[in-house]
């Protein structure tokens, strides 16, 4: 069966995850985190964004309920809706997991996700693990390609426990960049984008409306990204977000990442998904310099024609050149006389011609007369 558009908004469902407040864990609060949640919701059931039925979008951002609950939550959630989407003959092919939040690693790297109820040296047990969110992604979106977004420190180290094998990541990412099967959108996969590598934090300006990462992805999501193509993928996004990020912060922004995995139905990470509203700007610029480029042509064009008919007129019988010379010598003449001047040295030749004529007809008369004359002699001699 052909696979669903990606990311289509009537088969598309998301969960927004995470917390503002930790107050438990000893870390406080970051209204950054806050916004960047709400503006995210915003773009997914707004009608210039992804325009999903809010029915579809799962928000337990700042849920205070513990880690185990949300996640048991979530899989309940798309276990209904799934199901009854498919009866209904909308299924839904595609889920969109977004966290922003606080992410802790513990000795041997696992990364957790921290929620409002985490507490201080639990932080492992009482938030989301990565290992756990993969799990349950799995259970409860079996055949749907799933997407998951982390904006939080040290996100990277989500990769190994979604990809779920023991090699490298370098490795992991190397077999996947080596899967772009087709040109077609892969049915299955897992796409996996942290806003910061393996062992670095997530920084931004202090005291920012929005944390650095998920303010350039939106910003390109809504905005676009001048020097691509028509449609975005994800990993256009990723990049043109690091930009942003690099003029917003500086060098020293962390770089985000992304991966694949199981590729083994295609590249979902060069998949056009999403307008990129920048190229509209940039083809209408183009389409006003091509109308400038037809008027320039079309007077260059002009000019051509008006110096031919002047050429035309230069090439005409010299002696027209010398009958226009008195009149620019009498510029000032009046117009009547000017007028006569013109009129009597045009009619000159037909003068010419008069006479000549006249002439001709003189001589063929004194010829007929000797003709006639001497037929006369001729006849009377006869009869003598």
């Amino acid at each position: 069966m052909q696979a669903s558009h990606f990311l289509a908004s009537e088969s598309t469902a998301a969960v927004v995850l995470g917390s503002h407040d930790w107050t438990g864990a000893g870390l406080g609060r970051a209204p950054a985190f806050l916004h960047a949640a709400k503006e995210f919701v915003r773009y997914l059931i707004d009608s210039a964004g992804l325009g999903l039925d809010p029915s579809l979008v799962l928000d337990l951002f700042d849920d205070p309920a513990p880690a185990g609950e949300q996640l048991a939550r979530l899989r309940d959630t798309f276990d209904v809706l799934l199901r009854e989407r498919r009866d209904e003959g909308r299924p839904v092919a595609d889920v969109l997991v977004y966290y922003v939040g606080h992410g802790q690693t513990d000795d041997q790297g696992h990364l957790s996700l921290l929620v409002r109820s985490s507490h201080r040296g639990m932080e492992s047990e009482t938030g989301i693990r990565a290992s756990d969110l993969a799990r349950v992604l799995k259970v409860a979106a079996p055949q749907q390609r799933r997407i998951v977004v982390l904006d939080c420190c040290f996100s990277e180290a989500a990769a190994r426990e979604f990809i779920g094998m023991s090699a490298t990541l370098d490795q992991a990412v190397a077999a996947t960049a080596a899967k772009d099967l087709s040109d077609e959108e892969p049915s299955r996969g897992t796409l996996l984008m942290c806003s910061s590598p393996v062992g670095e934090v997530s920084i931004g300006p202090p005291n920012a409306k929005i944390t650095l990462f998920s303010g350039a992805i939106l910003e390109v999501l809504r905005e676009g990204a001048e020097g691509y193509a028509e449609q975005l993928s994800f990993a256009d996004i990723r990049d043109a977000a690091f930009e942003k990020m690099v003029i917003g912060f500086g060098a020293n922004a962390p770089r985000p990442v992304l991966h694949q995995v199981n590729a083994r139905k295609g590249d979902l990470t060069r998949v056009k998904v999403f307008p990129n509203r920048a190229f509209h700007f940039d083809a209408a610029t183009h389409s006003e310099q091509a109308d400038a480029a037809a008027r320039e042509q079309v007077k260059r064009d002009v000019d051509v024609e008006q110096r031919s008919v002047h050429e035309s007129e230069a090439r005409e019988p010299a002696h027209e050149e010398h009958d226009a010379a008195p009149a620019n010598d009498h510029q000032l003449v009046k117009p009547e006389a000017h007028a006569y001047g013109a009129s009597h040295v045009n009619d000159a030749p037909g003068v010419k011609k008069d006479a000549r004529s006249k002439l001709l007809l003189n001589l063929l008369s004194v010829v007929l007369f000797i003709v006639l004359a001497m037929l006369y002699i001729v006849f009377f001699s006869g009869h003598l």
